[in-house]
């Protein structure tokens, strides 16, 4: 899961905006090329978490499941491809609005002076009008692929959480999905602020969130290990209980008196001591009843054992 500082959305944030409050075109430049490159970044790296996070519940088996099929095949999209056409679409829309500014801004007198429309056009030029066009198709696209992300990213990953949330029993951390077009409301409205404030939350959520389940995941591996070595343990007071009836079933018959037949019956009485009181009970009930005990060493053992 990667996570992107606190610090770098500050500073994208800060170098997308400061061109508006400052005259030197060279620094309002820079500043908004590296605004921009942080926030395509931005998007990259919650894209990427958000196709870990689907890749993992592929691998855990979870849409294998009964009736999980659809739901899996509705969460198979992939983020990146959609950052990635995001990326050129943006960068196209950033360019085609420098480059008809620009034109518009060498030709201002002039523009000033006419008032009828086919002349301005055709003082513009052809170039202008290349920009322009260039301009609404990315303006267009770059709208839909901004609601396509915050509906594939942010929805999907509610979407993944209140999944686990049903199967593993991992309570997810937000309630349930946004409107996207609440979003794209707000973001509209405060000139793109919203967008960073809400990139910066959706990314707490992964973090926070993938920090959670693997916490949950470590203490569930371990309640597995603790059941795996009491199954083991178990099995094993099995196996010796077994082993102890067969020895002394084979041996007692052998030697019905005699010191032989004493020194058998206190190996008996130390490994009945290496057994739960519930097995040693059942193995000296087993050995009474085939006759292999006398009532008397029955009762003997009985009373030093328990």
């Amino acid at each position: 899961m990667l996570r992107v500082s606190s610090l770098v959305f500050i500073l994208g944030a800060l170098c997308s905006y400061l061109p508006l409050f400052t005259g030197n075109t060279y620094f309002s430049m820079v500043s908004f090329a590296v605004g921009i490159t942080i926030s395509l970044f931005i998007w990259y790296v919650l894209a990427i978490n958000r196709d870990g996070h689907y890749k993992e519940l592929l691998k855990s088996g979870i849409f294998e499941e009964p009736g999980m099929e659809r739901k899996g095949l509705l969460l198979k999209r992939r983020a990146v491809p959609y950052v990635i056409a995001y990326t050129f679409s943006f960068t196209a829309l950033q360019l085609s609005s420098m480059g008809a500014m620009k034109i518009l801004m060498e030709n201002a007198y002039v523009l000033s002076e006419n008032t009828d429309t086919a002349r301005l056009m055709e003082i513009l030029g052809k170039e202008y009008t290349i920009y322009s066009a260039i301009f609404l198709v990315s303006l267009l696209l770059t709208a839909f692929l901004f609601y396509k992300l915050i509906d594939i990213i942010y929805n999907d990953e509610v979407k993944m959480q209140l999944l686990l949330a049903e199967k593993r029993r991992i309570p997810p951390i937000v309630p349930g999905t946004i409107s996207v077009w609440t979003v794209v409301l707000f973001t509209m409205v405060s000139y793109g602020i919203f967008s960073w404030y809400f990139r910066y939350r959706l990314m707490m959520v992964q973090v926070l969130y993938n920090r959670f389940r693997e916490k949950v995941e470590e203490l569930e591996g371990k309640t597995l290990e603790k059941r795996s070595i009491r199954e083991k343990e178990l099995v094993q007071a099995v196996e010796n209980a077994e082993r102890i009836r067969e020895k002394y079933t084979s041996t007692l018959g052998k030697f019905p008196t005699g010191d032989e037949r004493k020194e058998i019956i206190a190996s008996l009485f130390r490994d009945l001591g290496n057994v739960s009181r519930k097995d040693a009970g059942d193995i000296l009930n087993t050995l009474l009843e085939k006759t292999l005990l006398t009532e008397s060493e029955y009762k003997k053992l009985i009373k030093l054992l328990f």
